[in-house]
């Protein structure tokens, strides 16, 4: 399947994790690839396109380090608006607010940059939603780590985006619930490839869930991955208040230079992005609330 890679786990393992204090099994004692939601075959019949994981991925260059944690325009000293619960919308998803909600779906085969990135988004002062799928769970657990844990100790939060990344309007209803009742624990649903319909939706309902869609695609997967300069600009010039960005994991907007750029892009615009939880409520909880911004 074109753009699509699948992952062996059994290979090539990061030596060192920074930050995470649990250590690596080597791979080897762990034994050939053999995935709780599929064969090898079962995978590469999901028809996944460009946006699957591919470890050809060649992201951006990080830039230094940006230590300002003024999210944004207005000052940390003006008090925040108090915003009226809203119905819940499918496309703004847990965003009542004006503030932009960066998410990010799929997987990053470096677990070592994907704390870097996460550890730089909450020094930012940015809260990220994150809807990895259960392949990029079970890569992360066979590594010896908990990607749920990474994720939501540093003031993020963890959304569902299916076990093997298959439409799921083509499924029957029990095997959506199959595919969005494993291992990436949460109460938000974003469908692959955003495909979702009426039973789909009501599927979701009966175990907890809700779907989030997104209000802006960047289209960072596009011709086997958009560079960083375009990825940052679709951000930069069509964001507008209360925007659900749509990015990838894999792809070269998930990077510390890329969240640099939309941050102070942004902020020169007078919008401000969505704030990891405080210290005091991390790990996030599995139960995304309906405003995390």
């Amino acid at each position: 399947m074109a753009g699509l890679t699948i992952y062996n786990t059994a290979s090539a393992v990061p030596p060192v994790v920074a930050g995470v204090s649990n250590p690596l099994v080597p791979l080897a004692e762990k034994g050939p690839f053999a995935p709780e939601f599929g064969t090898e075959e079962d995978l590469a019949d999901t028809g996944l396109p460009a946006d699957g994981p591919g470890e050809d991925y060649e992201g951006a260059e990080n830039g230094d380090a940006n230590t300002d944690t003024d999210n944004g325009a207005a000052s940390d000293n003006e008090p925040e608006p108090q915003w009226e619960p809203q119905p819940w919308n499918v496309g703004r998803g847990p965003n009542w607010t004006d503030r932009v909600l960066l998410t990010y779906d799929d997987c990053i085969a470096d677990p070592d940059r994907l704390i870097e990135v996460l550890d730089h988004a909450t020094n930012l002062d940015i809260g990220l939603l994150i809807f990895p799928h259960g392949n990029c769970w079970q890569m992360y657990n066979r590594w010896g780590l908990d990607l749920n844990q990474i994720i939501r100790e540093r003031g993020h939060w963890v959304g569902n985006h299916s076990n093997t990344h298959p439409d799921l309007t083509r499924l029957s209803r029990s095997q959506v619930i199959s595919q969005i009742t494993g291992p990436v624990e949460s109460n938000l649903l974003r469908p692959p490839f955003g495909a979702f319909n009426a039973m789909v939706t009501e599927a979701a309902e009966s175990v907890g869930m809700r779907i989030v869609f997104w209000t802006l695609d960047t289209n960072d997967w596009r011709g086997g991955g958009r560079s960083e300069d375009r990825v940052v600009a679709e951000v930069l010039e069509r964001a507008e208040p209360g925007d659900n960005v749509l990015m990838h994991l894999q792809h070269a907007g998930f990077s510390v230079s890329a969240l640099d750029r939309i941050h102070a892009g942004l902020g020169e615009r007078g919008l401000q992005l969505c704030r990891p939880a405080p210290p005091d409520q991390r790990p996030t909880p599995v139960q995304v609330p309906d405003n995390i911004c």
